[in-house]
């Protein structure tokens, strides 16, 4: 039982950074289906998200290119996609309520997420009953 991995394991096709990221998180935490399908989102822009870092790098990290008119530039179109794909995923990693110290590190998660969800739900039971 001990070497029964916590979760599924990775959705197919994934990267080397979606990979890393999944293993990063799987390996340490139980996650809900719900949050498989969260962190699977996360490690495929990952993995997008390495691939535009390299298109700008094979720019030469020229943040900036010639515009519509003669003379004009403007910022790179992947510089924006960049920007909201890391908002999205960094989103998408705060969904998982993963712990924030080493130490808090362990095979479950704090019992905060279980608790709020009872109060939630208690609140609902009450508003629906009255």
């Amino acid at each position: 039982m001990a070497d029964e991995p916590l979760n599924p394991p990775p959705p197919e096709p994934l990267g080397e950074h979606g990979k890393a990221l999944w293993d990063s998180i799987a390996e340490h935490f139980i996650l809900r289906p719900d949050e498989h399908r969260t962190l699977a989102n996360a490690c495929k822009l990952a993995d997008q998200v390495a691939k535009m870092e390299r298109v700008l790098d094979d720019a030469g990290n020229d943040l900036m290119i010639p515009g519509s008119r003669p003379g004009t530039y403007v910022a790179h179109p992947i510089l924006a996609e960049l920007r909201m794909s890391r908002q999205v995923m960094s989103q998408l990693l705060a969904r998982l309520d993963i712990p924030d110290s080493e130490k808090a590190t362990t095979r479950h998660r704090s019992p905060r997420p279980q608790a709020a969800r009872k109060a939630a739900r208690a609140r609902w039971d009450r508003r629906r009953s009255g």
